[in-house]
């Protein structure tokens, strides 16, 4: 791995989320992405939507875009590590 890259973690249960929501092949596709670049990249890309849930701000979360309907919420740990602890629907992510 080349320093400075992106390195997503998550569980089982995470991946089991992503099948049984219809987005299993779009979530590897995403985290493949992201995997490949540093954390500004991922900051800047519209098309990963990198935002930060304002409504829990104790939290410190963020989510990452699946697909259109689709989102990652993350945390954002130091090295830089994204960790995904769930996946939801997008309408389910800003609550």
């Amino acid at each position: 791995m080349v320093s400075g890259l992106v390195k997503v973690e998550y569980q089982n249960r995470v991946w089991n989320q992503a099948k049984k929501g219809g987005v299993g092949a779009e979530f590897l596709d995403m985290i493949e992405k992201v995997q490949d670049m540093t954390l500004p990249q991922v900051m800047a890309d519209k098309g990963l939507g990198f935002e930060k849930i304002l409504s829990r701000p104790r939290e410190k979360l963020w989510t990452l875009r699946i697909d259109r309907n689709w989102r990652a919420i993350c945390k954002l740990n130091t090295g830089p590590v994204i960790e995904i602890v769930v996946v939801a629907d997008h309408t389910k992510t800003h609550r």
